[in-house]
């Protein structure tokens, strides 16, 4: 698929566990979920890298960004 995503740990006082690091993504109506486990109370902030690569031959990567999620566990 010409989209990619990857979650990863930003910030936060101990390591967390993705169900899906790497969600796999198809179809038109592109949707992806994943579930994260948290062992140690805190803020946490994990972000989700987001990759088009639809370039002309499809293998060069053309735009990307990231999102931040805000977490508090308590």
């Amino acid at each position: 698929p010409p989209l990619a995503l990857s979650w990863v740990l930003h910030s936060g006082p101990a390591n967390v566990e993705f169900s899906e690091a790497k969600p796999k993504l198809s179809g038109l109506d592109v949707k992806a979920t994943t579930t994260v486990t948290f062992k140690t109370p805190g803020a946490y902030v994990l972000r989700v890298h987001a990759t088009d690569t639809t370039g002309e031959d499809g293998s060069n990567q053309c735009c990307w960004t990231n999102g931040y999620v805000k977490v508090q566990v308590n």
